[in-house]
């Protein structure tokens, strides 16, 4: 079993992988009163012996998902003995135990050579996922595995494989409904309905998502984790920051276009558009902001890179995210409020809960008219400093220690429920 961590097993908790410079002194520390010292250069902890096993699954391997599940991850080692099990060469994660044991997609694949190569890859992981948990319960005996995504079409069929091995599964329902209404999304859709079926627990966000849940699956244990907002490094804020951001995947029901034309209700304010997203929309964004007259909006298309996410946000007052059709929470609001910056949001989906808990921004009554002026108001509160009690609040809630510890009270639920 490969891991990233330097040492033979289980690191003690709050220990980072790799992180092994005064072993030693660290074990004679840790051991201390406890029942056993192996020896000299390595212990077992009798508190991290009783600990949990669980195990993280994600297919990603870079980008917004697989930070936020690694981000979670290192949170529950505090409590766990957590290892995350991904495709080979995913990104570096310091401080989490990777497993490696996935074979990874052909990112350059396009139309029909990228459906197959999916199809062939992710029919892979099954075995290779039935695989692991064999070798894992073997050597730590099962635990609880929690699905933050599924191979496609075959959601099902991956519970049943961690079932089978004795695993108690947990799973992460970050879209209670898909953002796109095509055949392959509503097939998608439907395998994700009978995975969600088979869990013994099931993770949203926000209350609002719990209910619409319950509404597709009466009988689930649904559970609701807060989406957690981990700390960023501060970057400068320039002298004359730009009034408004949209920041993201670049798709219709993300409400591009009504951002658009509240920027020129509002007589071409400072803004930015920056994000990734098909060429088609890309071309429609464009050409929107060339017959509105936008002379003042940065459109900067494609993904951007870790580094420059912070000085966006710095260069800018509010962050807006206008969506529509939307059954989720959204990573970039989070993202506005872990750098103090405001959010004006539609009440869809769980996108306006942090708005209505902690006070961190507007929300749009609708997205016409109504979207400027409230986008008019964020403005002027943000430059009188109005959220930021909202943010110090969200922040101490939302954190990943708080997070990792109402996780771990589903993993328990899940053990018991089966054990009873």
């Amino acid at each position: 079993m490969r891991s990233t961590s330097s040492t033979s097993g289980p690191l003690p908790a709050g220990v980072a992988a790799g992180a092994v410079g005064d072993w030693p002194a660290l074990c004679a520390r840790r051991c201390h009163g406890s029942r056993r010292l192996l020896d000299e250069s390595r212990c077992v902890v009798t508190t991290q012996e009783s600990q949990m096993r669980a195990l993280m699954y994600l297919h990603t391997r870079s980008g917004g998902h697989w930070r936020y599940s690694c981000e979670l991850a290192r949170g529950l080692g505090d409590h766990t003995r957590m290892a995350v099990v991904c495709a080979s060469g995913a990104e570096p994660a310091d401080g989490v135990t990777t497993l490696p044991v996935l074979s990874p997609i052909d990112e350059g694949a396009h139309g029909i050579a990228r459906i197959v190569d999916r199809q062939l890859v992710y029919g892979r992981h099954l075995r290779q996922l039935k695989a692991l948990l064999g070798r894992d319960a073997q050597e730590s005996g099962p635990g609880v595995i929690h699905f933050q995504e599924f191979p496609t079409f075959l959601g099902a069929a991956a519970v049943d494989v961690a079932r089978r091995a004795g695993y108690r599964t947990v799973v992460t329902v970050h879209n209670v409904q898909p953002h796109e209404t095509d055949l392959l999304a509503r097939l998608r859709q439907r395998d994700a309905v009978a995975a969600w079926a088979r869990a013994d627990q099931l993770i949203v966000h926000t209350e609002t998502l719990r209910s619409q849940l319950l509404q597709i699956l009466p009988s689930a244990q649904v559970a609701v984790v807060p989406h957690p907002i981990w700390p960023v490094a501060p970057s400068p804020e320039p002298d004359q920051p730009s009034d408004y951001l949209f920041f993201g995947v670049l798709r219709e029901n993300k409400g591009i276009l009504h951002f658009l034309n509240a920027l020129a209700a509002l007589d071409n304010p400072t803004a930015t558009v920056a994000g990734g997203g098909s060429q088609k929309m890309v071309d429609d964004i464009q050409r929107r902001i060339e017959d509105l007259g936008l002379t003042r909006c940065d459109f900067r298309p494609g993904y951007l890179v870790d580094e420059e996410v912070a000085p966006l946000f710095a260069a800018h007052r509010v962050l807006v995210a206008p969506y529509q059709g939307f059954a989720a929470q959204s990573g970039v609001t989070h993202l506005a409020i872990a750098h103090r910056r405001p959010i004006v949001v539609t009440d869809i989906g769980g996108l306006a809960e942090p708005v209505k808990k902690y006070g961190v921004g507007e929300i749009a009554p609708d997205l016409a008219e109504g979207l400027a002026l409230t986008m008019h108001k964020a403005g002027l509160r943000q430059q009188h400093h109005a959220y930021e009690q909202g943010f110090t609040d969200a922040l101490a809630k939302l954190s990943i220690d708080a997070v990792a510890a109402s996780t771990v009270e589903v993993y328990e639920r899940a053990n018991h429920a089966r054990s009873a």
